[in-house]
């Protein structure tokens, strides 16, 4: 039992009893009787449906507080209130824990200190207009709200409107959010939700730990899947689900806090953000929206992973799954997994059992130790990786009758990668295998590696090359207008391979006689635009009579790419293809005194066009010098049919911002057969950005006849 006293009452009972400490005091005289000893008594409380008010900067003290019907505590500013023993058989009763003034970021506090057996609700609301974190419910026992359902809301501030505390290891039956700002923190202690049910989106804080433990569902995100969810950044907190599903849906999140699924749970991405073209599979996907776990995350044995259709889920920060994980799902749309982070530690299997479905990988170290099992061949694998001058190697065994698709970097693939499947290499990316291979090309460029690939498919439009190993084809093959081979290479293509139309790349004269010493070339063109030592020459006086031996006998039906045969001549040496320049390709842009300025501008000295860049951009570059308005006379008797000639400002800087013009920008054109001319630009470098002001004069002269202008 408990006795209350009064300080004159214990001073008198001091005097008669030995043992005895002020404050909170052990009457050790008096058998079973603790004595507690206050200034104020601490009333009990009745939360009947009459609200309960706390003044401003006010506090209130309660030992128990029975809730039989729902009631209003009500926080008319900053204040504290604390209830021993918060009691009440009441499941559909609400505890409304209410702040109502304006108050910036001054606080208003309920405090539960002792064991509580209500088993309604405890809402938390902060009906303010400013501030954050304004209203708080400090769990400051272990069975404090152990039966109670607690729902936070309140204003949109980023950190939380309303806070649930944990003060100490406790426990809650469920969590309910309304898509308001909340925060639930604590340092070092543990949150553990017991219900079959609960759902939060706002943010963690401090080192706290979130455990469902329910073994049903919890929810994480909004009730509107097109609003992003946006938790403040918190590395250290964690969300643990012990048992259950972990269920997603919201617009797009980058959850940061710390994720650990459990044994045998379900991570579940009820809906949310959808892929483009998700009813098809889409290697882009990892550019979309949807759920990034950025923090550390680690799983159980028997996790899976689910979802709807054309949803989206990225791991960028480390994973850990010493078993690996399941992806299932009976959805005929698509979704994607991506493991992004090259330090997982993953081992076990990874099993795909979902019929549309893609797994991402950043690069090998993305898969840790794992296996990969794939069943049907409507599954892929897809690599993004960094381009590099050396291929990252991915040893992993990769089985059943999935694809694999190279979106970006170069992966080089070992005999353990076995899919029956196709092989795609994208735009931008490098394929190399060991062993058989069915491959697509789609931009990329598919390499034989360093051991022996026998190709026993190949579709598509790239490019071809070997450059260490052997590729060997098991049936005839002619590379067509759309594919072409690299001729520089120490590795060979073997098997009945014909170019007939195909481009052979050279990027430089170094290692020329091996790739096509078994090719038979019959026509097609001769391609120097990653030739850098020829691309510097060109358009230079430098370039005539230079030389170039392409290492094997392409006979007379290839031509030299996008430059005017006018320029060069082809010949045979000692069984070689040699090309020699007989011409420079230049054509000046020069200052004109005639147009009658002051002075030339700096930027207007002669320079030399590049007929490459003509043909690759359609622009040509030498006619947009770098300086301020600059003065350009355009003269030449190469071919630049359907070439755009601007005359103009062009910065060179990466991501220029915007310029004032205030000088004349001059174009002087004379002759040829122009598709375009523009007489005033301007121009940023690429990705450059802002908007441009030209108050000086725009003028262009066209001597000629050409077929149109603009």
């Amino acid at each position: 039992m408990k006795l209350h006293l009064p300080l004159n009452l214990l001073a008198a009972l001091m005097t008669s009893f030995s043992g005895v400490t002020l404050g909170t005091a052990t009457l050790a005289g008096v058998s079973g009787l603790l004595v507690t000893a206050s200034q104020s008594y601490a009333a009990d409380v009745a939360f009947d449906g009459t609200q309960v008010n706390v003044a401003a900067g006010g506090s209130a003290s309660y030992d128990v507080g029975t809730v039989t019907a729902s009631t209003t505590l009500n926080f008319a500013g900053a204040g504290t209130a604390a209830i021993t023993n918060l009691n009440g058989t009441a499941p559909e009763a609400i505890l409304t824990v209410n702040r109502v003034a304006s108050g910036g970021a001054s606080l208003s506090t309920l405090t539960l200190n002792g064991a509580g057996t209500f088993n309604g609700i405890i809402s938390l609301y902060s009906n303010t207009t400013g501030g954050s974190q304004n209203n708080i419910l400090n769990l400051n026992h272990a069975q404090a709200a152990q039966y109670a359902t607690i729902k936070l809301g309140g204003y949109g501030y980023t950190t939380g409107a309303s806070v649930l505390k944990a003060g100490v290891n406790t426990s809650i039956s469920k969590l309910e959010h309304n898509n308001a700002a909340a925060l639930i923190t604590g340092e070092g202690t543990t949150l553990t939700i017991t219900g079959d049910s609960s759902s939060y989106g706002g943010s963690f804080g401090g080192t706290v730990t979130v455990d469902y433990t329910g073994g049903g569902t919890f929810t994480l995100g909004n009730s509107d899947k097109n609003t992003a969810l946006t938790p403040a950044a918190s590395p250290n907190a964690t969300l643990k689900i012990s048992r259950g599903t972990l269920s997603l849906f919201s617009g797009n999140v980058t959850w940061s806090q710390k994720l650990v699924m459990g044994d045998g749970t379900t991570l579940s991405i009820q809906d949310g953000p959808s892929v483009t073209g998700y009813a098809g599979y889409n290697a882009t996907s990892v550019n979309s929206g949807g759920f990034n776990f950025s923090g550390a995350a680690v799983f159980g044995t028997g996790v899976n992973l689910t979802s709807s259709w054309g949803k989206n889920v990225k791991f960028s920060g480390v994973l850990t799954a010493a078993s690996g994980f399941s992806i299932s799902g009976g959805a005929n749309e698509y979704a994607y997994y991506n493991l992004l982070n090259t330090a997982n530690e993953i081992g076990g299997t990874i099993a795909i059992t979902r019929s549309s479905a893609s797994l991402g990988i950043g690069a090998s170290g993305s898969l840790g130790t794992a296996a990969v099992t794939t069943s049907a061949n409507s599954q892929y694998l897809t690599y993004y990786g960094t381009a590099g001058d050396a291929a990252d190697v991915i040893d992993n065994s990769i089985t059943g009758a999935g694809n694999f698709v190279a979106q970006s970097g170069w992966v080089h693939l070992s005999e353990n990668v076995a899919l029956t499947g196709t092989y795609t290499v994208n735009s931008g990316a490098v394929l190399s295998r060991t062993g058989s291979i069915n491959a697509a090309l789609a931009g990329g460029r598919l390499d034989a590696g360093s051991g022996t690939m026998t190709v026993t498919g190949l579709s598509g439009n790239g490019t071809l090359s070997a450059s260490a190993g052997t590729m060997h084809f098991q049936d005839a093959f002619t590379v067509g207008e759309t594919m072409g081979i690299l001729a520089n290479g120490s590795g060979e293509i073997t098997g009945d391979v014909t170019v007939d139309g195909g481009r052979l790349y050279y990027t430089s004269m170094d290692n020329v006689g091996s790739v096509l010493q078994n090719v038979t070339l019959t026509s097609g063109l001769i391609d120097f635009s990653g030739f850098q030592e020829f691309q510097d020459l060109f358009g230079s006086e430098a370039l005539v009579n230079t030389s170039y031996n392409l290492g094997v006998d392409l006979g007379t039906g290839f031509t030299l790419a996008d430059v005017d045969e006018s320029l060069y001549t082809i010949s045979t040496v000692d069984g070689k293809t040699v090309i020699t320049f007989t011409a420079s390709g230049a054509h000046e842009t020069v200052w004109d005194p005639a147009w009658g300025l002051e002075e030339a501008p700096s930027s207007a000295t002669g320079t030399l066009a590049n007929q490459q860049s003509l043909s690759l951009y359609g622009i040509r570059s030498s006619s947009m010098q770098e300086g301020f308005g600059s003065v350009n006379a355009v003269t030449g008797t190469g071919d630049l049919t359907g070439v755009t000639l601007a005359g103009g400002y062009y910065n060179t800087a990466t991501n220029a911002t915007a310029t004032q013009i205030t000088t004349g920008i001059w174009t002087d054109v004379l002759g040829g057969n122009y598709n375009l001319i523009i007489g005033g630009s301007y121009a940023n470098n690429w990705s450059g950005s802002g908007k441009w002001n030209v108050t000086g004069d725009v003028h262009t002269q066209i001597q000629g006849t050409p077929p149109s202008t603009g």
